[in-house]
């Protein structure tokens, strides 16, 4: 049983026993033209930045995955000139999870314990730095260069042939393998400031201690 067995285009349920959607001869439902304008604005929501769960809430979907099913249907619809567009869509979010990454990689993340503590060398009393946060920069940029290049068709001795089918699943893999969705990114970028606020704190213990 998918979506549309539940949800009517922009509203939600339907309720209404005149407006029933139709069936083929084995009892499935029929697309109709509203369920392709649904994907349509699905897919424009999702160009605009809004996340899975907000593009659910505007169009009626109950859950976050029928919002990405919707988007699905609708690039494997659209016409192949559209793949430029969307491709470089993907290119912007992986320029701008490069970005936070390099930031990982170059700047100093101070070791802290669970309770929230920064260690400190306990000869030198400077904060140790955490090599895991450097590691972990380095295999997300990884992940985003194999992305990158099998989406620009790097790898390939000629450059590939790309269909909206094949951009659809280098999202949903990008998604998984880097482990980025909409909540993990916010919480990665949570982190992140965490970090950055820590060492702040950090330096200025240090100064008071100079003092």
């Amino acid at each position: 049983m998918n979506e549309h067995e539940h949800e009517q285009p922009g509203t939600g349920a339907n309720t209404d026993p005149g407006n029933a959607r139709p069936r083929d001869g084995h009892g499935r439902w029929l697309r109709t033209t509203a369920d392709a304008h649904k994907d349509a604005r699905a897919v424009q929501l999702r160009t605009q930045g809004m996340s899975l769960d907000q593009i659910a809430a505007e169009l009626g979907y109950r859950h976050a995955a029928s919002a990405l099913k919707a988007i699905s249907r609708a690039l494997a619809a659209v016409p192949a000139a559209s793949v430029g567009e969307y491709r470089e869509l993907q290119n912007r979010q992986l320029d701008y999870m490069t970005a936070t990454a390099l930031e990982m990689l170059v700047n100093p993340h101070p070791l802290v314990t669970q309770s929230g503590r920064i260690v400190k060398d306990p000869e030198t009393g400077e904060a140790l730095e955490d090599p895991a946060v450097k590691a972990r920069a380095l295999d997300t940029l990884l992940k985003i260069a194999t992305r990158r290049a099998r989406l620009l068709g790097l790898d390939a001795p000629t450059r590939q042939h790309f269909t909206m089918e094949s951009l659809t699943q280098y999202t949903r893999d990008l998604e998984r393998e880097l482990k980025i969705g909409d909540a993990e990114f916010t919480r990665f970028e949570a982190w992140c400031d965490t970090q950055a606020i820590a060492a702040r704190e950090d330096e200025s213990d240090m100064d008071e201690d100079d003092d």
